[in-house]
């Protein structure tokens, strides 16, 4: 959480928004960055210097089955508006399931280590980053697919599983396709990208994601960059 109003707050927290709070509830507490240790007790606010930031673990608990792609949680100080929420930086997907599923843990990993894929326009508009990723769930039938969100973006994007040991394709790059996962597996990917024209740092809006979809569409994985030309 971080206060972009560069004059600090108190009480601040996080919440779940109210359309959704019949079907979920949200515990948060603080973490120490240093090794994401809880500090303090659960649900008490916090205050935050100019500028400042503030570590957090999210708790969920849902009362029956539930399934909200994007979940735009609330990030507020007394007194102040509350930040508005973007997809694929502060807001989460959310699954509960009656019967085991799926999980996919997806962590990506850019060239300069931002979470920004710079592609060099003028020398041949392509960038690429890769993803690693755990399946803490049941095994399953998992589709991978990419795109920007709700942002169309004059791109091309491709993905494919990777050798872990070497990075290399075990198959030609697509835009979709399916693979077996089995529970506890750690399989690896690429995402390329190619840009036809200069694309602006935007960060809420401009992105690349990978999601990962079991065989009844259901989002069980998903993961993002920023995406810009130099």
């Amino acid at each position: 959480m971080v206060d972009l109003s560069g004059i600090g707050g108190t009480g601040c927290r996080i919440d779940i928004p109210k359309p959704n709070q019949g079907s979920l509830s949200l515990t948060f507490q603080g973490t120490n960055p240093a090794n994401n240790q809880p500090v303090g007790q659960p649900n008490v606010p916090v205050s935050l210097s100019p500028k400042g930031t503030a570590t957090f673990l999210l708790s969920f608990r849902a009362f029956g089955p539930v399934q909200i792609p994007g979940l735009q949680l609330v990030y507020s100080c007394s007194g102040e508006t509350p930040v508005a929420g973007q997809v694929g930086i502060s807001a989460v997907d959310v699954t509960f399931s009656s019967s085991p599923i799926a999980n996919i843990f997806a962590l990506n990993a850019t060239a300069a280590g931002n979470d920004i894929v710079t592609i060099p326009f003028s020398s041949g508009g392509a960038g690429a980053f890769a993803v690693a990723t755990d399946n803490t769930g049941a095994s399953s039938q998992i589709t991978v697919s990419t795109d920007t969100g709700s942002t169309f973006l004059p791109l091309a994007v491709t993905a494919c599983q990777t050798n872990p040991a070497t990075g290399a394709c075990l198959a030609s790059p697509s835009s979709s396709f399916s693979i077996s996962v089995a529970s506890g597996a750690t399989p690896t990917f690429s995402v390329f990208a190619t840009a036809f024209q200069p694309i602006a740092l935007s960060p809420g809006t401009s992105r690349i994601f990978l999601r990962f979809k079991n065989a009844s569409g259901q989002e069980v994985g998903a993961t993002s960059v920023a995406v810009q030309t130099s």
